[in-house]
């Protein structure tokens, strides 16, 4: 599995059985068309969500609404699924997306007036990168080469 992103396949299969039942017993007819509110208690179910948080990936960098959605997105596109067949669909959608879950974000933390009089004495915001937990502070380029360097810094 790319990068550790496994998730524990038969506890999330055990978790699943029940929620899939009842899902595939309100949809068997028709399945499902999006027009109503989707059959079963995906969003709130606790023993799910426990059982796809035992990942350390899943833990750490998807949040509830996000595996919902993926969920979601396992029970659309497949035929009815058994519990194990899910979990594995479900881990297989879970590295495929990861490429999309990796961005950089660049914002300022203070903008330089136009007309200023450097102050004597006054501190620069940042003078060199520091690491906040996981993220990097770095301090301001005047070039896009200068910030190319840092951008390759977070690959």
């Amino acid at each position: 599995m790319k990068n550790g992103m496994a998730i524990d396949k038969k506890a999330v299969a055990r978790a699943a059985r029940a929620p899939l039942e009842a899902y595939y017993k309100a949809v068997e007819a028709t399945g499902y068309d999006g027009s109503t509110e989707r059959p079963g208690d995906w969003e709130t179910n606790e023993e799910l969500a426990n059982a796809i948080w035992k990942s350390k990936y899943v833990s750490q960098h998807l949040d509830w609404l996000y595996v919902v959605e993926l969920v979601h997105i396992v029970l659309d596109s497949n035929p009815p699924l058994k519990p194990d067949a899910f979990a594995e669909e479900l881990e297989k959608l879970i590295a495929a997306t990861a490429d999309q879950r990796d961005y950089l974000v660049i914002f300022p933390l203070s903008f330089k007036p136009a007309m200023s009089l450097s102050f004597l004495g006054a501190p620069k915001p940042v003078v060199k990168s520091k690491v906040i937990g996981r993220f990097t502070i770095s301090p301001a380029v005047s070039s896009s080469k200068a910030l190319n360097k840092i951008v390759a810094k977070h690959g």
